[in-house]
């Protein structure tokens, strides 16, 4: 019986360290200027988040995806994947929140503002 209750206090820290850690990433998730489109690991382009876009990428598979820019923001408009996370994550701004569609292979990373320092380099 004691051991149960230790082990419901433990579960419980760790389930409110994981909370506050999700509602700090905002606070130091900054916005970013460009952005890199990679497929498979590939840069495929850097784009400028201050100047609009509609790019139109196919994938190795046979699938697509439409990346759209607009006023400092990028999303990922359309793709041909059947689980949509990507659209449904709509427009994306900071630095911490990458979109990624892993049927088509495509990552979108934001980079830039004032630093482009990670908690590794400090």
């Amino acid at each position: 019986m004691r051991s149960n209750r230790f082990w419901l206090l433990v579960l419980g820290g760790a389930v409110l360290l994981c909370a506050v850690c999700a509602a700090l990433i905002p606070l130091f998730a900054r916005p970013g200027a460009m952005a890199e489109i990679r497929q498979n690991g590939v840069l495929l382009r850097t784009v400028s988040l201050d100047e609009p876009l509609d790019l139109s990428i196919d994938a190795p598979n046979g699938g697509s995806n439409t990346v759209t820019v607009r006023d400092g923001r990028i999303c990922v408009s359309h793709a041909s994947c059947p689980d949509q996370v990507c659209v449904n994550q709509g427009w994306v701004n900071q630095t911490a929140t990458p979109i990624v569609c892993l049927p088509n292979g495509l990552v979108i990373q934001i980079k830039g503002g004032e630093q482009d320092l990670d908690a590794t380099t400090g």
